[in-house]
């Protein structure tokens, strides 16, 4: 969906926490913006992310 997001033309996207802020930014390119709109901040989003590629969820 992200890809269809970034033919849109949009300059800020809205990604909430379980979006993959790093798949989403390898979609986007450097070109748009991405806001963090969870609850978490984004570095915490990032480390239980990475905590559950490492375990396997």
């Amino acid at each position: 969906m992200l890809d269809l997001v970034k033919v849109a033309g949009s300059d800020v996207i809205g990604l909430d926490w379980h979006v993959n802020i790093d798949k989403a930014r390898a979609i986007l390119g450097d070109d748009v913006a991405v806001c963090c709109t969870s609850i978490l901040p984004c570095s915490m989003h990032r480390k239980i992310t990475s905590s559950r590629k490492s375990s396997g969820s």
